[in-house]
């Protein structure tokens, strides 16, 4: 009996000291997981950087080619020899710019929503921050939109007809009168007032529809304020919502009420030819409008993905020191 409990007393001697020098290493381990994690967490970072910086340069890129089709735009106009030509170029323009804050108006939304359930590991200040970027942008390109609404040729007064001959003249079945036709010009005013009353309806209906939904919006947060049960930190998300919207609701009045009265700009008229030629810029712009687009929004949900994944190795470094920290107090050597 007595050599087993002294065999038993050895083992368990063993296992104490294996232990101990278990626990050492594994003290040892993590400590030397440290740098190696914090070299991680650089690493991500400047991905992280690499990718804000590519976003910006395709903001730029997209902004840019936008900004110079808008002024070039804006400063042009149909010619007898044009029709109608220039003013479909613009409404198409017009068109893609809409669908432009269609599409950031709907990440804006997926990021807002995000938000407020509290479904991401990203700080909120940042998505705020996002949510403030992509309404940034549709301002602008609300603005753009109004800009080339206001540079459609507006009606006038034009003569309808024009003399081409007569008048005067003896033929040897008598005199004469006045032979007149209708004038270019004439026609022309009329195909100008035609297109800037159909893009005019279409511009204004677009801006109703717009006060329609922060009215909607607005009075929907309203009504969630009232539960009982939300935290502060909702409140405050669902308040500045509201405010931003209210906001956006007066900016949507003041420039409905721009449209109502719309000076003649100074626009140069367009031949056929150069107005094909327009027509033709405007196609390969759209085209890489939607494309860049497209890129943009991929880089943003690649950011994202990094973001959650560099603020889990940030918490895992975190965690790390502070059970090191916590360890060497209650363990001094």
């Amino acid at each position: 009996m007595k050599t087993r409990g002294i065999t038993l007393a050895l083992a368990a001697a063993s296992l104490g000291i294996a232990g101990a020098q278990e626990e050492a290493i594994d003290i040892e381990a993590r400590k030397k997981s440290l740098p190696i994690l914090e070299e991680h967490v650089k690493a991500r970072e400047k991905r992280l950087t690499g990718i804000a910086n590519e976003i910006v340069g395709l903001h730029r890129q997209l902004d840019g080619k936008l900004g110079r089709m808008v002024e070039r735009l804006s400063n042009i106009k149909d010619s007898t020899k044009s029709g109608y030509r220039v003013s479909k170029i613009k409404m198409e323009a017009i068109e893609a710019l809409q669908e432009s804050i269609e599409s950031y108006q709907s990440k804006r939304a997926t990021v807002f929503q995000a938000i407020r359930e509290g479904r991401t590991q990203i700080p909120k200040e940042i998505l705020e921050g996002e949510v403030e970027h992509f309404d940034e942008h549709i301002e602008k390109h609300i603005e753009q939109v109004l800009e080339i609404s206001k540079s459609f040729t507006q009606d006038k007064d034009v003569e309808k007809y024009k003399r081409i001959g007569g008048g005067g003249g003896y033929y040897g079945w008598g005199w004469s009168d006045d032979i007149y036709e209708i004038s270019d010009e004439w026609y022309q005013n009329r195909r100008d007032r035609t297109m800037n009353k159909k893009q005019r309806a279409e511009v204004t209906e677009a801006l109703k529809d717009s006060i329609d939904r922060c009215e909607s919006l607005v009075a929907g947060l309203r009504n969630d304020l009232r539960r009982p049960n939300l935290t502060v930190a909702d409140r405050e998300l669902m308040q500045a919502e509201i405010d931003r919207h209210t906001a956006m609701l007066e900016k949507r009045q003041a420039q409905l009420d721009e449209l109502l009265i719309v000076e003649n700009p100074p626009t140069d008229p367009l031949s056929r030819d150069a107005a094909l030629e327009v027509q033709y810029s405007l196609e390969d712009l759209t085209d890489d409008l939607q494309n860049d687009l497209s890129s943009v929004f991929l880089k943003h949900d690649q950011l994202n993905r990094e973001r959650v994944r560099l603020y889990k190795l940030k918490a895992n470094l975190e965690a790390r020191k502070k059970w090191l920290a916590d360890h060497e107090k209650k363990h001094p050597e």
